[in-house]
């Protein structure tokens, strides 16, 4: 688990700090040379990173589009390279779809681009690789999409 610690603690995981499994590296995600060394030789990755805060996303949205993409297509190319993975690529179409209620097919609604929305484009961007290298390297892949999570030993900003 690599983790720079800016929205929690590390005694959140005093339950689970003895598991043999569990490796703790605290650090940042946009470290490339830590990154390597973290993602080296895993099955899986769950890349649960982001920039986070409405502050910092509205204050600073260059650092949170570069914390969102960056680090996304690392986690992503990096055990594909190193395993030497490759399977073909199919593109799929865009197609419009309005609707009430919207499911995983439908468009993207990221808003008017005088609002800057550049946490919710850098977020569908790492979606977009994640699924470019599930189809093109058979990285096989989860996308979890988190809004507003907050619980009882998150720090307050």
């Amino acid at each position: 688990m690599l983790d720079d610690l800016s929205t929690g603690r590390e005694e959140n995981l005093a339950g689970v700090s003895g598991h043999p499994r569990l490796s703790v590296r605290k650090g940042s995600i946009t470290d490339p040379i830590l990154l390597a060394d973290v993602v080296r030789g895993v099955d899986a990755i769950f890349h649960l990173a982001a920039a986070v805060g409405v502050r910092l996303v509205a204050d600073d949205p260059v650092r949170t589009i570069e914390t969102n993409i960056y680090p996304t297509e690392f986690c992503c190319d990096w055990p594909c390279r190193e395993a030497e993975v490759l399977s073909g690529f199919d593109e799929r179409g865009v197609r419009k779809n309005p609707k009430e209620r919207w499911t995983e097919e439908d468009d993207l609604q990221l808003g008017p681009r005088l609002i800057p929305a550049g946490y919710g484009c850098s977020k569908a961007i790492d979606e977009f690789l994640a699924l470019a290298y599930h189809r093109k390297f058979g990285l096989e892949v989860v996308v979890g999409r988190f809004f507003n999570v907050v619980g009882p030993r998150q720090v307050g900003h």
